[in-house]
């Protein structure tokens, strides 16, 4: 009897097993960019911001059974690349070197929102005057910013990963975005960021 309850346990556990891993592979594929272009908005160089999401998707693989839901687990991701952002940025800071602007600004992965603010110039200058602009927002309006606008992330969304309210992280979008689009010489139209 014992034998036959441990088989069908671990026949339970290996379905599970084959189901998370094909969550986690789904969910990998669907988010891979966005971490990277949110890692990027934290550290501004695309070695660094690989090596960044790499770690926070192995975190996050190895804690996926303890991870509920979706929409908590792509949060957990992403607040564990804003942690991991910032424990490189600390341990930059210490040793006293200073990440340049990173010169292969055309393999950022931005979303729609950002690529059309200036429809004179190519893709590649907007990106880095993009990333330029970025890097002079203060961190949260930086941050709520990266991952509303190029991550895609619902206002409620952004607000449980930074671990804010919803209305403080309207109050950064609408900072930040009226900050960006005074930069880029961008009318506010109608009122929406």
């Amino acid at each position: 009897m014992f034998g036959a309850i441990v088989r069908v346990h671990d026949e339970n556990v290996d379905t599970v097993n084959r189901a998370s891993e094909q969550d986690f592979q789904t969910f990998f594929e669907e988010n891979l960019d966005r971490i990277i272009g949110y890692a990027f908005s934290i550290v501004q160089n695309t070695q660094e911001a690989g090596d960044i999401a790499v770690e926070s998707l192995a975190r996050a693989y190895a804690a996926w059974r303890r991870l509920d839901g979706t929409d908590h687990r792509r949060a957990w991701v992403f607040r564990t690349t804003l942690n991991l952002g910032i424990d490189h940025l600390r341990r930059q800071k210490r040793s006293k070197t200073r990440p340049g602007i990173d010169e292969a600004f055309a393999e950022i992965p931005l979303g729609s929102a950002a690529t059309t603010l200036d429809t004179t110039g190519d893709l590649a200058t907007n990106r880095a005057e993009l990333v330029v602009a970025l890097r002079r927002l203060p961190e949260r309006q930086r941050e709520a910013v990266a991952m509303h606008y190029l991550g895609g992330f619902a206002v409620a969304e952004v607000a449980e990963v930074m671990g804010i309210g919803p209305e403080t992280v309207k109050t950064h979008l609408a900072r930040g975005m009226k900050v960006l689009r005074t930069e880029f010489g961008v009318q506010n139209q109608g009122g929406q960021s």
